[in-house]
């Protein structure tokens, strides 16, 4: 689990994106108006899911997935990081978790999530992509379990000032302040150790 910017990401082997996504493309993108069913409803994520195939059996490679709200002229560009070995021509799904807050995303918007791989040299393949929203439950009073998150500066809908490329188009990548790979892959996964300081399992 590698979790950025209000971004929690898996991967694991497979070769289609879950069901319950509502969205789906057989292609690398896919874009959609946000029904106006959720006009009384606040959207607070998206969970993304693409299936890809690597063309090498041990890849270290970086992928850009980029969220685009058309209408509000905003985008979140994520620099994710993708390492396997042993799966050489196998199918691989990558799944994320998107924290979304201040509207965002509201009913009517035309939104649309690109897969792009960053090497553009064909490593990795995407087959199929999906996505679908996460909504609040205003009704329901319990505790939030992302809470500890969200508190977070640097995520979406919150402070992103040091990653923005052009008004309100962001790039998210954690090379700005954690230039070395190793660096920035320690720095993520000690921030997200650090919330389960305290719990016994």
């Amino acid at each position: 689990m590698l979790y950025e910017f209000g971004i929690f990401s898996t991967c694991f082997p497979g070769k289609e994106v879950p069901k319950w996504l509502a969205h789906r493309s057989s292609e690398s993108s896919i874009s959609f108006t946000i029904p106006s069913s959720s006009a009384n409803k606040r959207i607070e994520g998206l969970n993304i899911c693409f299936v890809h195939t690597f063309s090498r059996d041990i890849l270290n490679n970086y992928i850009l997935v980029e969220v685009k709200n058309i209408t509000k002229d905003r985008s979140w560009t994520y620099l994710g990081y993708i390492s396997a070995s042993g799966y050489a021509d196998d199918d691989l799904v990558w799944l994320s978790h998107w924290m979304f807050g201040n509207n965002e995303l509201e009913a009517g918007d035309e939104v649309s999530v690109t897969i792009i791989d960053e090497e553009e040299d064909g490593r990795v393949m995407v087959t199929e992509c999906g996505m679908s929203f996460v909504y609040s439950d205003r009704d329901k009073e319990s505790v939030d379990p992302l809470s500890y998150y969200k508190s977070w500066k640097h995520i979406i809908g919150r402070d992103l000032s040091a990653f923005e490329d052009t008004s309100g188009n962001y790039r998210l990548s954690n090379y700005k302040v954690c230039p070395d790979e190793f660096k920035r892959l320690f720095y993520s996964e000690t921030r997200f150790k650090k919330s389960f300081d305290g719990i016994k399992i």
